[in-house]
């Protein structure tokens, strides 16, 4: 396959703690550390690691003040750099409230990324 060929259509930019957003899911409360419009990724340690499979969860988003009550499911585990594991969930029909929600937050954040 031709490098060209592959390109990524989904930017996921990094969530800064300070930013406050968090995932519940399986009761469980997590910190985001990327998001994405169609999903985001939490961190988890091994023993917290949830199976890669076709099983849809529950998620509250917590973003912008705002709680968002979705469903979703993992996509991957992988290692992660703090030696912990990056677990990335697809997010599964949001209503559009949530989407614009995500797209401001991306908008906003993603053009202070690239300030000089």
């Amino acid at each position: 396959m031709d490098l060209e060929q592959i390109t990524r259509d989904i930017f996921r930019i990094p969530v800064l703690e300070s930013h406050d957003v968090t995932a519940l899911l399986e009761k469980q409360l997590y910190p985001v550390i990327n998001l994405g419009s169609k999903g985001l990724g939490i961190l988890l340690i091994e023993s917290e690691a949830f199976p890669v499979s076709d099983q849809i969860f529950d998620i509250s988003l917590r973003l912008m003040g705002k709680t968002f009550e979705l469903q979703g499911k993992i996509v991957h585990v992988s290692p992660h750099e703090t030696g912990n594991y990056l677990c990335g969930i697809e997010l599964i029909d949001l209503d559009n409230d949530c989407k614009q929600t995500i797209a401001d937050y991306i908008k906003n954040h993603r053009s202070s990324m690239f300030i000089e």
